[in-house]
């Protein structure tokens, strides 16, 4: 098993220059390393600092960390809602169906061409219900799931990691990632997805096994149903923890044969890992019944066309929309099959070896990079306060530092001990430890050889490796040269480091020339899952007003196209009215336009029906204001809309 680390700390080292090389900009790179170097200077000193804390103190400081994450949270949540678009809003606007009796799943095909959202739509659906009982939007009730999930798997984390390590330096320092960084306020809080609920399932399942031998009778008795459900519950979000359930079966194997006396201690804990794997398919299958879904093979896609279209030669190893079309033409599922029969086998001959290990390579540093997480699934903000659009450029970049930073220490670390493991004696010494580095090598092999990958699907590995961090492992005898400096040391580097940090900052230009989003509402089904536009009759008017709290100069409202509704924008405050340009899928215009209020305006001057594009919800609010249609208010209702500042070529 010593071989087990000397994979896994192949995958961390890729981990680690991707986040330091990539996005590709020689200065930033240069300024993650300095924030690396920096974070190991002061790293003694916060070590001895911490040292002297009681379990007590820890204790209060931890809670009153996690008491300022949520308040924190909750300041995000009400200045700041984003829009969130793609596949959680997909399962969003499907559960509230579900959770009022519509088990209408043709709405449009999106759940027939992946089915496997299906789940998480469902328990959605029942959290919506309870919630509904207490009269709360369905904002406020998805908010609520997100930072139970968030927040219990971040006091977790913190809990395992003071609990095993005994070292107060290292809880410290992950409480202030968690409570600086961006971790805990964008991705993971503004978005309800599958992400969030694995990585809290992971962390349960992980210290429940660790502690096990420390339990008593009737803690047992706790822990052992809890972990049973939290493995049915993330085998049914997110299929790919089946990576779990062949590491345990491993870990079985070689303890049967190395060490059966520990096997006798872990027996008990892995075996219900296996029991709650098998009870998963069992449950699946009532979950798809309880929800009346049915699949339907003229839409469905086979499990090999992720295989296929992480091998685009075009692409990166991530989702493809034009492999998607291309499947979405042929008439079913066999015929789907047939197809990827024959161009799999092409499509890896095209790349050739070279190329197929260039693939590995991309799809692991894509896998391991942590710089785009925080804008998964979002379009920006619904109506950003005109302090934060002046320097969102900045706190994206500086916030995208600091993750970078943090992740380069954390697998930096965590190469040491996998080094320290490699020299170990004996393996299986810490059945948990083995456990948890082959699922991360599990996680690490799937995405890189078999699926397709993102960044956000790598971060399942972090409870893993929370965990690796936190267990004993032999000691590392470090060279002279990377001891940690004394004090009169750090003094040296901070002033070094410092001034490096104004340096590179006066280089590096914090303006940006991508476009800043003002405000927007860009939740929709999307006409490429067949979403069913809505028809106005003849001589009625739509109409929506938004706030733009910054100067716009890019303005688009979502078409129907070939519809002959004609759409203006008109500024509330001098009346002045802006004839917008229909093109094929979007009213837009581009002239410059001051802040202020606007109301978009549809209007049918035709003499018979027309198609518009509107997203209508049960009690999930889309934007800031009502959509109206004729004289009738729409509160959940909304027009697909960006406003935005695009940069010009003076800037």
């Amino acid at each position: 098993m010593n071989i087990l680390p000397l994979l896994l700390s192949g995958g961390v080292l890729i981990g680690i220059l991707s986040n330091i090389i990539y996005p590709k900009n020689f200065w930033v790179s240069c300024l993650v390393l300095i924030g690396c170097v920096l974070v190991w200077a002061f790293w003694r000193p916060f070590k001895l600092l911490t040292k002297r804390l009681t379990y007590r103190q820890i204790t209060l400081i931890t809670g009153a960390g996690l008491a300022l994450i949520f308040l924190f949270q909750l300041l995000e949540l009400h200045f700041f809602p984003a829009t969130i678009y793609h596949d959680p809003f997909r399962v969003i606007y499907q559960a509230e169906l579900l959770s009022r009796g519509h088990y209408d799943w043709g709405r449009t095909v999106y759940f027939w061409r992946f089915p496997n959202n299906v789940p998480i739509t469902y328990m959605l659906a029942e959290w919506l219900k309870v919630t509904n009982v207490f009269h709360l939007t369905t904002n406020t009730a998805i908010h609520l799931m997100s930072i139970g999930f968030l927040d219990g798997f971040i006091a977790i984390c913190l809990r395992t990691i003071h609990r095993f390590s005994k070292r107060n330096d290292l809880v410290l320092g992950t409480l202030l990632f968690f409570l600086c960084s961006p971790f805990a306020y964008t991705y993971y809080l503004q978005v309800l997805y599958s992400d969030l609920p694995i990585l809290f399932c992971l962390a349960v399942s992980f210290n429940i096994i660790a502690r096990w031998q420390q339990y008593q009778r009737w803690e047992k008795w706790l822990a052992g149903p809890t972990l049973f459900l939290t493995i049915v519950l993330g085998q049914l979000i997110k299929p790919n923890l089946i990576v779990l359930a062949i590491a345990t079966v491993l870990i079985i194997i070689a303890l049967l044969i190395k060490s059966r006396q520990r096997l006798v201690k872990y027996g008990l804990p892995l075996v219900i890992v296996l029991l709650g794997f098998a009870a998963s398919v069992p449950a699946q299958a009532g979950v798809l019944n309880a929800a009346r879904f049915t699949n339907n093979p003229k839409y469905e896609v086979p499990t090999t066309h992720w295989i296929w279209m992480s091998y685009n030669p075009q692409g990166t190893g991530k989702y493809m929309f034009n492999d998607v079309q291309t499947e979405a033409r042929l008439p079913n599922k066999a015929a789907r099959q047939a197809f990827l029969k024959k161009a799999l086998p092409a499509r890896l001959k095209q790349l050739g070896p070279v190329g197929v290990v260039k693939r590995w390579l991309q799809k692991a540093a894509i896998l391991l990079n942590v710089g785009g997480i925080q804008q998964a699934y979002t379009g920006g903000f619904r109506q950003a306060p005109s302090w934060y659009l002046n320097h969102q450029h900045r706190i994206h970049f500086l916030s995208e530092v600091l993750m970078r930073v943090y992740f380069v220490t954390f697998d930096s670390y965590i190469l040491m001990k996998c080094i320290a493991l490699m020299k170990r004696k004996q393996s299986l010494t810490v059945p948990v430890m083995d456990l948890a580095i082959l699922t991360a090598l599990g996680y690490l092999a799937f995405h890189t050889f078999l699926w397709e990958t993102e960044s956000r699907y790598g971060q399942a590995i972090y409870p893993l490796l929370l965990m690796i961090m936190a267990l004993p492992t032999p000691v590392l005898q470090y060279p002279a040269w990377v001891k940690r400096p004394n004090s009169r040391q750090t003094l040296t580097w901070g002033a070094a480091i410092l001034a490096s940090v104004v340096m590179v900052l006066s280089v590096i230009p914090l303006t940006s020339h991508k476009r800043v989003i003002v405000a927007a509402q860009r939740s929709q089904l999307s006409l490429q899952f067949d979403a069913k536009p809505t028809a106005i009759k003849a001589g009625v008017e739509v109409h929506q007003t938004i706030t733009a709290n910054h100067a716009i100069n890019d303005f688009t409202v979502q078409k129907i196209p070939h519809s002959l509704v004609q759409a203006s924008l008109v500024n509330q405050k001098t009346h002045q009215k802006i004839a917008l340009v229909s093109g094929n899928d979007n009213y837009y215009t581009k002239r410059a336009l001051p802040a202020g209020q606007y109301q978009i305006r549809l209007q049918n001057n035709t003499d018979k029906a027309q198609l518009v594009s509107l997203v209508k919800m049960q009690r999930y609010r889309l934007a800031p204001a009502p959509l109206k249609i004729g004289n009738k208010s729409y509160p959940y209702s909304s027009l697909i809309y960006t406003a935005a500042v695009r940069p010009t070529l003076n800037q």
